[in-house]
């Protein structure tokens, strides 16, 4: 059996880890082995996303539906099976996983549950690892996977220990970064069974979901670092607490919940944070009425009320700006100051998979792409801003057309119309014609008014793009944040025949890349001088040159 196959069995496990989880008993297991002071824990429920994706779980082989194994290359198949053979050889459990580690050791630590714990000792064996030390119940095995020429110092491990029926790996650590992983693999053994992470106030939210499920932690020692690179403790203060995700797949939907909570568990205090900002501000739907109809992809947020000195100075503080930083940074305060409510911006082709291919050729390609603009701003505001721009290009000598409410620039060198216009207290710029409609596909889509931030791409199976790549599928992924930042991030693939989110997706992009590569690529440069030559040509070629 080959020496990589373990590391390629474990690396199927850790990629597909940090994608699934579930709040079955598998889970509350494995978070019973990771101590309740790491700085970060990934769990997971492997079975779910394998089924996502129309694969499934046998005889303890992962077994992936036939027109994802189609796309592989012969050697991928064959590391695939073999590395299957071996998680099943090895007593390996694939159904579960987890991914734990703190911010002062140099390597997470992967845990995995064993079907029988013989199997995988003498599989690990045959692989080439040594045992190490064999105390407390605990058994370390060892592996040199590079020995330098030069130095023990430069010579690099993997570490797997094995207690009761868990394993845990370490990989590629090097003997000069001085960290002990055996040491750390013991110490989270006899740390979880101390004071497990399940017993947490997070546990039970992050394997909430079927799909996802992780927590981090911002360290004391990063917290430390900021107070000592000069950033008050009231704003490296704010950083601490447990960022905690988990996630959900179902047929047509995939779905990440994110939530702050304090270091009890309770919702993350943001007080402090209401002086930058008026968290229960709103996006504003009639600043979305702007943007374009070819616009699929929209950004927006709410900067109402906020405080532009606090939330500057902040700034300045963080970045350690200079003097000079922080002139230019007054200069930009008095038009900050002028704005008041929702910025919004939308992006979109305006010819589909053919205006991806014009960019490439194009030295200007902005005439393949719609964008547009849009900023509220206080009373008056907007005009007294049309009016400074204005001014700014009279002083610069840059022509423009003058209209009631605004000014139009012819950009040759851009190939590109700028428009510009102030309609109320909403100022708008696009490489198009204003107009204010209910046309934009993601406003449509997704209630905006409900966020304080949202990114929404929207695209129906009469999109233009999703035409030319065959796609007949609806497809919507937004990004979405409370006032109390809660957020949701949500994709959403309707139609299509694959029962699973995982399978409708990769069924969309390996259709969409078969299309491309069917009626867009192009012929390889010089083909037909290829074909003009036969081997002796070469041959006769070669010998005039050389001669």
């Amino acid at each position: 059996m080959k020496k990589h196959f373990l590391l390629w069995s474990i690396v199927m496990l850790s990629v597909l880890a940090i994608t699934s989880c579930s709040k079955s008993s598998n889970m509350s297991e494995l978070l019973d082995r990771v101590p309740d002071d790491v700085d970060v824990v990934a769990v997971a429920d492997l079975q779910t996303i394998i089924e996502s994706a129309g694969g499934s779980i046998e005889d303890s082989k992962i077994k992936l539906p036939s027109f994802i194994v189609d796309e592989l290359s012969k050697s991928e198949v064959n590391d695939l099976d073999k590395a299957n053979d071996f998680l099943k050889d090895a007593g390996i459990n694939p159904t579960a996983c987890a991914i734990a580690g703190k911010y002062k050791d140099s390597k997470p630590v992967i845990i995995f549950s064993l079907t029988d714990v013989k199997k995988f000792k003498n599989a690990i064996e045959d692989e080439g690892y040594k045992e190490k030390s064999d105390d407390d119940d605990i058994v370390i095995y060892e592996k040199k996977v590079y020995e330098s020429s030069y130095s023990s110092d430069s010579d690099c491990y993997s570490y797997i220990g094995v207690s009761g029926s868990y394993a845990y790996y370490v990989e590629n650590v090097w003997v000069s970064w001085g960290f002990n992983a055996p040491r750390a693999i013991k110490r989270m053994i006899n740390d979880a069974a101390e004071a497990p992470f399940s017993k947490t106030a997070f546990a039970d939210y992050i394997t909430s979901g079927n799909a996802v499920g992780a927590a981090v932690r911002l360290p004391k020692e990063v917290r430390s670092e900021l107070k000592e690179d000069g950033v008050s403790s009231s704003i490296a203060n704010l950083l601490d607490g447990v960022m905690c995700l988990k996630g959900s797949l179902d047929a047509d939907q995939a779905t990440l919940d994110y939530k702050w909570l304090d270091d009890e568990g309770k919702a993350k205090d943001l007080k402090a944070l209401e002086k930058f900002i008026n968290l229960n501000a709103k996006i504003d739907p009639d600043a979305l009425a702007y943007l374009g109809k070819n616009e699929s992809l929209v950004f927006a947020t709410s900067l109402k009320d906020i405080d532009w000195d606090e939330y500057l100075d902040a700034m300045s503080e963080i970045a350690h700006m200079s003097r000079s930083d922080k002139a230019a940074l007054a200069v930009a305060k008095s038009y900050l100051e002028k704005i008041d409510g929702t910025i919004t911006y939308g992006v979109g082709l305006t010819n589909g998979l053919e205006s991806i291919i014009n960019m490439d050729k194009k030295n200007s390609p902005q005439s393949e792409i719609s964008t547009t603009m849009v900023i509220s701003t206080k009373d008056g505001k907007a005009k007294s801003l049309i009016n400074d721009l204005k001014s700014l290009l009279d002083t610069t000598g840059i022509p423009y057309d003058a209209t009631s409410n605004g000014f139009n620039i012819d950009l040759p060198f851009a190939g590109t119309m700028v428009y510009a216009q102030a309609d109320g207290n909403y100022l708008a710029f696009s490489n198009h014609k204003i107009s204010k409609g209910k046309e934009n596909p993601a406003v449509k889509s997704f209630n905006f008014s409900d966020y304080l931030f949202a990114m929404v791409l929207s695209l129906d199976k009469d999109n233009k793009l999703l035409k030319d790549l065959k796609v007949d599928n609806d497809i919507c992924l937004s990004v979405a944040t409370e006032g109390n930042l809660e957020m949701t991030a949500k994709l959403q693939v309707k139609g299509g025949k694959d029962n699973g989110i995982i399978a409708k997706v990769a069924r969309i992009v390996i259709d969409a890349k078969n299309q491309i590569e069917k009626n867009y690529a192009e012929p390889e440069p010089d083909d037909y001088y290829y074909d003009e030559f036969e081997s002796d040509d070469w041959a006769a070629a070669d010998s005039a040159v050389a001669g």
